[in-house]
């Protein structure tokens, strides 16, 4: 797997790529990871695909993230520079959570560039999500994660919240949470669905969970610059209209959604979208959640290869 940098209006663009023919394949991640969650599903779409996993400015290891008002167009604006530093053409996108609003505001504002889109959990927020998103990012698990103390009890912290990640993998994929459960604040503090050191992490702490945290962790130490700025991807974000863009997208579209209820407000949204993008269609993963490229990196490189299959860069469009 090769690393390099491609440069932006913005600044520098970290890269993990491999594959050496077939179609260029770009993959967004989400926030605070980096191209880092994707090393188990590059080398599944490489022998197909020439793949290339950003990190998006203020993450992983590219440049800070811009100081702009909407950071999330000013990321769009990184992708089209990516794509014409590299020269690549015509590419397909993949993008998860932020990554799918940026990909998504990129194939709506420039268009020559982007033969199709792939979005996981694509974030449409109506107000009380974006109050509760807002309240969340300010307080454990948000912004404050980041602040350093004397005693490094914010690394603890970021471990914890790193710890979540598997734990709802099995909460919610396995051993769904009880009907009525609801994703608010309250819950989200909660001792039931907030792991605690003190619990008996060892009965399901396994080698491939610990890498998973130390991976996270990783990024989480690489995306502080990100996620304590006064404008950051979270607050623009937050607090856009991603809806205007989606009309605007020309490209074929396929709106990946889990059947996790984790974030259901934020990753469900797939029969609303398809209804507001003119050529998208829905494909629902089982058994599924926003980590998937991890734990079930596999069921998710075959998602995106079969769309992809169909709609191979250069091929004549029927005629209608």
């Amino acid at each position: 797997m090769r690393r390099g940098y491609a440069d932006t209006r913005h600044g520098q663009v970290f890269y993990l790529q491999e594959g050496d023919q077939g179609d260029p394949v770009i993959l967004m991640h989400q926030s605070p990871r980096s191209s880092r969650m994707y090393e188990k599903v590059i080398p599944l779409l490489s022998p197909h695909y020439r793949v290339w996993a950003l990190d998006m400015l203020g993450y992983g290891y590219s440049d800070p993230s811009p100081v702009v008002d909407d950071v999330v167009f000013a990321l769009a604006e990184m992708v089209n520079d990516v794509v014409d530093s590299l020269e690549l053409g015509r590419v397909h996108i993949y993008g998860l959570h932020t990554g799918a609003a940026v990909a998504a505001e990129a194939c709506a504002a420039f268009p020559d560039k982007f033969e199709t889109l792939t979005v996981f959990c694509f974030p449409i927020l109506d107000q009380e999500a974006r109050d509760v998103m807002n309240e969340m990012h300010r307080s454990y698990g948000g912004y404050k994660s980041w602040d350093a103390e004397a005693d490094g009890t914010h690394l603890i912290r970021m471990w914890i919240r790193a710890m979540d990640d598997p734990v709802r993998w099995m909460l919610h994929t396995e051993h769904p949470p009880p009907d009525g459960w609801k994703y608010d604040i309250d819950n989200v503090s909660s001792k039931t669905y907030l792991p605690s050191p003190a619990k008996a992490t060892h009965i399901w702490i396994q080698e491939h969970y610990l890498d998973y945290c130390e991976g996270m962790m990783i990024d989480f130490l690489l995306a502080g610059d990100a996620q304590k700025r006064g404008k950051s991807v979270y607050d623009s974000l937050y607090n856009r209209d991603p809806l205007p863009a989606l009309s605007k997208i020309q490209c074929p579209t396929l709106l990946i959604e889990p059947d996790s209820p984790y974030e259901a407000f934020f990753t469900q949204t797939a029969d609303r979208a398809v209804k507001l993008i003119p050529n998208a269609e829905i494909h629902r993963l089982a058994n599924a959640d926003d980590n998937i490229s991890w734990w079930n990196p596999s069921t998710l490189s075959d998602a995106i290869h079969g769309y992809l299959q169909k709609h191979p860069i250069g091929a004549v469009a029927p005629s209608a």
